[in-house]
């Protein structure tokens, strides 16, 4: 396997790391609810677009 088949995949993974990072960083800050329920799942949502609109770049 070539490194450039691997780099989307190990990008990915970087992202999910970051975006766990930030989670757990938000939740500790707005606690259980579904403010921060919402919250999260509205940033999801952000990242994931933002993670496809780059790679369509």
């Amino acid at each position: 396997m070539s490194w450039q088949r691997l780099t989307p995949s190990l990008s990915l993974f970087i992202d999910e790391l970051i975006f766990g990072f930030i989670s757990l960083s938000l939740s500790s800050f707005v606690g259980c609810g579904v403010c921060g329920v919402l919250l999260l799942i509205a940033i999801r949502v952000w990242w994931s677009i933002t993670v496809v609109w780059s790679a369509l770049i």
